[in-house]
């Protein structure tokens, strides 16, 4: 799950989380922790 998210944002979706690191790898498992996205959504 993350790394499909990780080529969503990479592919431009917008991040839902503010992190100091860019790496689309680490905003989306932060995503995914944080619960601002789903199973459905990805």
């Amino acid at each position: 799950m993350t790394a499909k998210r990780a080529r969503q944002i990479a592919n431009g979706d917008p991040v839902r989380v503010k992190a100091k690191d860019r790496s689309v790898v680490t905003l989306a498992a932060k995503e995914i922790a944080e619960g601002k996205v789903t199973k459905k959504e990805v």
